[in-house]
């Protein structure tokens, strides 16, 4: 599969997904109205990479926010995560004492049979 790279915008995280490299990354702030049309390449490609992974997979999400129709998304992105046939593991990073940001991703690992790894940064 091609690497799917879209470059952050102000209301749009940076997404990196890159097999050859083994980089899946979502960054940034993600406060779209039209999250629909934004992700929907994004999950179009994880619909068809999930199904033959090259190798384990750490999914990285290096987010400062995240609005409600976002959060909607990842919600879609992580049930077809819950699909891939490899190891995975899903680095949910923070800012160290942002609390809301952490429950976030406490909320997604509590609804999702995925591993979780939360890590704080400065």
């Amino acid at each position: 599969m091609e690497k799917l790279v879209i470059e952050a915008t102000d209301n749009s995280p940076k997404i990196v997904l890159d097999p050859v490299e083994n980089k899946f990354e979502i960054s940034g702030s993600s406060f779209l109205t039209a999250t629909d049309d934004f992700y929907s390449g994004v999950i179009q490609w994880m619909s068809g990479y999930v199904t033959e992974p090259k190798s384990a997979m750490v999914f990285n999400f290096r987010m400062n926010y995240i609005n409600s129709s976002s959060k909607k998304t990842f919600f879609k992105l992580f049930k077809l995560l819950e699909d891939v046939k490899t190891d995975l593991i899903i680095g949910w990073y923070y800012e160290e004492g942002d609390e809301d940001l952490l429950e976030e991703g406490i909320i997604f690992s509590k609804y999702f049979k995925l591993k979780f790894e939360f890590i704080p940064f400065n």
